[in-house]
């Protein structure tokens, strides 16, 4: 599990976005409950995105399961490398 300083809804972006550039389609998706389904080679994965406060800041936790530990940890990176380019500032406060 990571957990990103990102809203529920900015994370989502970033993991559509993902999934499409990995060529990983979506098998299902409840954006509302966060919880996407996608294939990834033999396998399909299962993700999981919470929202939870954190010092009054909506913080996003991602659990993924069933797509083995190297799909994983591609997928945290380059969840983090999207958010990085394109949501740099996205649900961070000012100084």
């Amino acid at each position: 599990m990571r957990e990103y300083p990102y809203e529920k809804t900015v994370l989502l972006n970033a993991v559509y976005d993902v999934l499409e550039k990995l060529n990983w389609p979506l098998d299902y998706a409840d954006s509302r409950a966060g919880i996407l389904r996608f294939v990834c080679g033999e396998d399909v994965g299962k993700m999981n995105l919470t929202a939870i406060l954190r010092n009054g800041a909506e913080v996003t936790q991602v659990e993924i399961g069933g797509a083995g530990q190297e799909a994983s940890v591609v997928l945290f990176d380059e969840i983090t490398s999207a958010l990085n380019q394109n949501y740099p500032f996205a649900g961070r406060r000012p100084g």
